[in-house]
């Protein structure tokens, strides 16, 4: 957001920073990219016999730049209604000095 809507934010307290990590259970985010990304789940879904496989590199470079473009934030985290936040403290508030 814009500066000074990041400050009403910040000092409300009443909102979370997305870190961009995240758990899911597999099956979940198949059905949910299957709901909310039509259009993504037809281009993947189809390797699935394949994945972990030696055949799983060509069909990504065969299928990948076919696939829309978008975020999963937008794409399933904005949309799902089965998604929860988890609040921690983990030490480290910068993702890029971890480590």
């Amino acid at each position: 957001p814009e500066l000074e809507l990041a400050k009403v934010f910040v000092e409300s307290g009443e909102f979370y920073w997305n870190s961009g990590l995240f758990m899911w259970n597999v099956n979940s985010v198949i059905k949910a990219v299957e709901a909310l990304l039509p259009e993504l789940a037809s281009k993947l879904i189809p390797g699935k016999d394949v994945y972990g496989t030696p055949a799983e590199k060509e069909f990504i470079d065969e299928n990948f730049p076919a696939c829309p473009n978008v975020y999963v934030d937008f794409g399933i985290m904005e949309k799902a209604d089965n998604v929860y936040v988890s609040l921690g403290d983990f030490g480290w508030s910068d993702l890029g000095t971890w480590g």
